[in-house]
């Protein structure tokens, strides 16, 4: 040991105190929580370093009195927005008092740019000189409150998304018990005008008709649109040019939009293909084109943009929930009046119109959000008020191995027909009626039953067997069509099956594969696509089982 420290001797009282002083006050300093002592008046009589930086680089709030200053006062003098919480003087002096043990409040400070929240602790104290009464220790839990809050948000469209469902699916109960009744009236209807068409009326006589026949097709369109928002039923998804249906819908919407708005088309070149139901797009421009022209009643700009796009995973403008990919852009855009956020949040809600009554259904935006779902696409709105609305339509790329699929050519002249022997299979006895005319006046044998149950005795009394059967989906009793369709396969499989249906619920994936395993035909249909339909089935090798 070194001779000068052994005589040095051990360190004095008054240095062991001095040392204390010094590691207490380099902790009390380095601790990063604001830190203050307060005396019985509740006057401050020691801060740490963190508290004396926010005092001095911030002001506004509690934590800018430095030593000297009077805590309580500067509780007391708290902004008129803060609540009563955050005012808590009285229940400082009442620790100062010796009254009551520590407890604590949370409070926030404001400033120009940003809001904060500070957790506040207030713990009895004793100091060596008996002064200090107090230690007040304020925590800036900011970052706590913003995850609560973006957790709080995401719960809350979490929320939204649920109601939204349950809103569709009480839709969906009401439109699928609904659809398959319509689509039975509209197949009457349509099947006996093609009747009569075939009857080679003229002049007044056809325009009628023909007039009948469109009404009915646009009912018909507008079931299967209830259907698909309401995801009961698949989108007939084909494989699409995007800018050429567009350039074909420009031909219609300037009728739409009136003369006062002018029609713009700015269309990207070389676009992917994607898989769409074209009826449904075609729709959703006219709705829009409709909806641009009630928001500009003194005239604008309407105009329709394609480009190809892709979203990255960590890409902040992409929709939410969107899987990164290729995708195509379609911006549908007006000059309009715009709309308030209230209102954009709430725009494609199934029945919400801001129109007046009889004005508008409340079913044109969310026909388009439904279809364009069930696409694998997204939909998007970004509105202001006194500055228009862009509407964004993403939809997929088709796979790159997809094969061009060619729409099949309108028929001319009189529907191929046939000789060959069918049993037809519905409940409704109109409808029944109508589809054996269509048949016979096609050159097929028929023969009925109203029931799966009663189809099952024909075929089982019956030694030359029918060659097709044609059965509706939805039948009422124990045996309906796609189980007749499946117990016939097994036992009979000579006979080819072709099923049809107006309302057949997709949304359930077991029955949505038993349905694939058959040829379908959707109700209601025109006597030309039955006969097709027919002649695919009759003709398609064994072992083809779908159209």
């Amino acid at each position: 040991m070194d001779k000068d420290r052994r005589d040095a001797g051990p360190p004095t009282p008054g240095g062991l105190r001095l040392v204390d002083e010094l590691m207490a006050r380099s902790v009390f300093d380095a601790l990063p929580a604001h830190i203050a002592l307060l005396d019985r008046e509740g006057r401050i009589l020691a801060t740490n370093r963190a508290w004396r930086d926010f005092a001095l680089e911030n002001g506004g709030d509690m934590l800018r009195v430095n030593d000297g200053a009077n805590y309580l006062e500067a509780c007391e003098q708290a902004p008129a927005d803060q609540s009563a919480e955050t005012k808590p003087a009285a229940a400082i002096r009442e620790v100062l008092a010796g009254r009551r043990p520590g407890f604590s409040f949370e409070y926030t400070c404001h400033s120009e740019t940003e809001e904060r929240w500070f957790l506040c602790r207030v713990l009895p104290f004793a100091g060596g000189d008996n002064r200090a009464r107090a230690i007040i220790v304020h925590d800036n839990v900011t970052s706590v409150h913003v995850v609560l809050a973006k957790a709080a948000a995401r719960e809350r469209m979490l929320q939204e998304k649920l109601e939204q469902s349950a809103r569709l699916e009480a839709l969906g109960r009401l439109t699928g018990g609904m659809a398959h009744d319509f689509n039975n009236f509209l197949g009457i209807i349509m099947g006996n005008l093609d009747l009569l068409s075939g009857l080679n009326p003229s002049g007044a006589g056809a325009e009628l008709i023909d007039a009948a026949l469109r009404a009915a097709l646009n009912g018909a369109a507008v079931i299967e649109s209830l259907l698909a928002l309401a995801q009961r039923q698949p989108t007939s998804l084909r494989l699409t040019d995007i800018n050429r249906n567009i350039d074909a819908v420009a031909q219609i919407v300037p009728r739409v939009l009136g003369s006062d708005i002018r029609l713009e088309t700015r269309l990207g070149t070389d676009l992917a293909a994607v898989r769409l139901d074209v009826a449904q797009f075609n729709s959703s421009l006219i709705n829009l084109a409709r909806n641009a022209r009630d928001a500009m009643p003194d005239g604008g700009v309407f105009t329709i943009a394609t480009r190809q796009v892709r979203l990255a995973p960590d890409d902040a403008a992409a929709p939410a929930g969107a899987i990164p990919g290729d995708y195509v852009l379609v911006e549908v855009t007006d000059t309009g009046v715009g709309m308030p956020p209230d209102v954009i949040a709430r725009v494609f809600e199934p029945f919400y119109t801001t129109k007046g009554l009889g004005q508008g259904t409340g079913l044109g935006l969310s026909m388009v959000y439904g279809w364009i779902t069930q696409a694998g696409g997204h939909i998007v709105v970004q509105s202001e008020v006194g500055k228009g609305t862009t509407f964004r339509l993403y939809l997929p790329r088709a796979a790159e191995d997809d094969a061009a699929e060619i729409d099949p050519a309108t028929p001319t002249g009189e529907p191929i027909g046939g000789t060959e022997s069918v049993l037809v299979v519905d409940d409704n006895a109109a409808l029944r009626e109508t589809l054996c005319r269509q048949l016979e006046h096609l050159g097929y044998s028929v023969s009925v039953a109203g029931s799966g149950a009663e189809a099952l005795d024909i075929l089982e009394g019956r030694d030359a067997l029918p060659k097709l059967l044609l059965s509706d989906v939805v039948m009422p009793g124990q045996l309906n069509g796609l189980d007749l369709a499946e117990l016939v396969r097994r036992r009979w499989p000579a006979i080819r099956i072709l099923l049809t249906s107006g309302h057949t619920d997709s949304t359930q994936s077991k029955q949505a594969a038993r349905l694939g395993a058959f040829a379908m035909l959707r109700k209601p249909y025109r006597r030309d696509e039955l006969a097709r339909a027919l002649r695919a089935v009759l003709t398609a090798p064994s072992s083809v089982t779908s159209l």
